[in-house]
């Protein structure tokens, strides 16, 4: 099996350069951690008067880790549409859906440990800058210096943690994936979609439960007069946070779906850039789904810290400042960079597609002009929708804030992030994604004329 996945590897190691970015950045970003923990740990005497600063490090991991797992199901969707027809061989020639699974799970746990390789060599100096840069925060009384050194221990973590995640996460989609796909019979792949549905739904109602009860919590502090207890309860703001993280993720792509389907009554009547960017956009659903889940959870997260960061933290720490960036550090820095990979990834990764239709759109008789019209509404579509989403996940937030500053009697000091990182970031997308598609479109030309010759 190993000898299997090494040639399915080499064979098709250009679409897999795809997921180098996610893959390469987050062994970056772990391996540091692991770095500085084992450091911190090799200190133990320095710090044995003061807080033990290894949870900055260890909510890095934990946080870029989970971010990682979620992120990976995108990629995988990607891969397997790819590599659909070679599937189909393995099947026919007897490869069963673990097997398939195996062999997916193999391949990307390949790429990973590469990147770890790589990245484990930087990570003894980059855990000592991220170190000095904390401590450019809270001063060295709190973080004092420490000598910082290759651990071989530390280095087979490194090596280790990042394959694993991405190759178990890989295993476990692929398995999801291909179970209600088509290589299996009708009979079979109703029963287990119908399974999968119940599943689904299952969880779909425990994630609803503490979705209401981060709400009750918060609610039910106005009816006690303690000060302690409310202040405990503003907890769940922060729950709340990163519980909207996962809703998104299980939202995508039908709460984004319907948001295109109410655009295109409004904006598409006629205009057949608009009609034709709908169907593109609904024709790829996996690059919707992963492009859209991850820019939403970035914004999400950024606008819900910042709100809380400036509205509540900023009236119960003497040093709000110091702890928001140090905060902001530990617990969102990590996630925002996995997601920002991810992007690059799955445009990567769709941009062999984006060729293809550029091509067929060629053939059918659309010219450059109309090529760039039904790129704009593509681009505009994408950004009109990562905004709505995220708006509506920040208005929760935002409530929630206003609640927990109403209970100190306290009046709100910043409504802005609501809009402003939101309308900022889509902005961004909008650019992005003209820009990279717009090269695809060169691409596909040049490839045309290139053939013409």
């Amino acid at each position: 099996m190993l000898r299997l996945i090494y040639y399915q590897f080499n064979y098709s190691k250009k679409q897999w350069l795809g997921t180098l970015p996610i893959l390469l950045v987050s062994s970056l970003i772990i391996g540091t951690s692991v770095s500085g923990i084992f450091n911190i740990m090799n200190n133990t005497e320095i710090f044995k008067h003061l807080a033990d600063p290894t949870p900055l490090f260890e909510m890095i991991i934990f946080f870029g880790g989970m971010t990682l797992f979620l992120l990976i199901s995108g990629l995988i969707h990607f891969l397997i549409s790819i590599f659909k027809e070679d599937y189909q061989l393995w099947t026919i020639l007897g490869a069963n859906r673990s097997q398939l699974s195996l062999l997916i799970g193999g391949q990307l746990f390949l790429v990973a440990f590469i990147c770890s390789v790589v990245t484990t060599i930087l990570s003894t100096y980059l855990a000592g800058g991220y170190y000095s840069f904390i401590q450019s925060f809270v001063g060295e009384k709190n973080l004092p210096n420490i000598p910082f050194s290759f651990d071989w221990w530390a280095s087979l973590l490194s090596l280790h943690i990042v394959p694993l995640i991405a190759g178990t996460s890989g295993y476990y989609y692929s398995r999801k994936i291909l179970k209600i796909g088509d290589f299996s019979s009708k009979k079979t792949r109703v029963k287990r979609i119908s399974l999968h549905l119940i599943t689904k739904g299952s969880f779909a109602l425990l994630v609803l439960g503490l979705w209401l009860n981060c709400i009750y919590l918060l609610y039910s502090a106005s009816f006690t007069s303690s000060f302690n207890v409310r202040f405990d309860r503003l907890s769940s703001i922060f729950l709340m946070l990163l519980l909207h993280l996962l809703i998104i993720y299980l939202l995508t792509p039908y709460l984004q779906i319907f948001q295109l389907k109410f655009l295109a009554k409004v904006l598409a009547k006629s205009n057949y850039a608009m009609i034709l960017a709908k169907w593109t956009i609904l024709y790829k659903p996996s690059y919707l789904k992963s492009l859209q889940s991850s820019v939403a959870m970035g914004i999400t997260l950024i606008s819900g810290f910042l709100l809380l960061s400036q509205n509540i933290s900023a009236r119960f720490q003497t040093d709000s400042v110091t702890e928001t960036k140090v905060s902001f550090l530990a617990f969102l820095a990590a996630p925002i960079v996995v997601i920002l990979a991810n992007v690059i990834s799955v445009t990567i990764l769709s941009s062999n597609q984006d060729s293809k239709d550029v091509r067929q759109l060629s053939i059918l008789g659309v010219s450059k002009q109309n090529h760039l019209w039904i790129l704009l509404a593509y681009s505009l579509i994408h950004s009109l929708i990562v905004f709505l989403t995220s708006l509506l996940f920040n208005l929760v937030i935002l409530a929630m804030v206003m609640f927990g500053v109403h209970l100190f009697n306290y009046p709100m000091v910043d409504y802005t992030p609501v809009f402003t990182i939101d309308l900022l970031v889509s902005v961004l997308l909008f650019v992005f994604i003209f820009v990279t598609k717009f090269i695809s479109i060169l691409y596909a030309n040049d490839i045309d004329i290139t053939k013409n010759e």
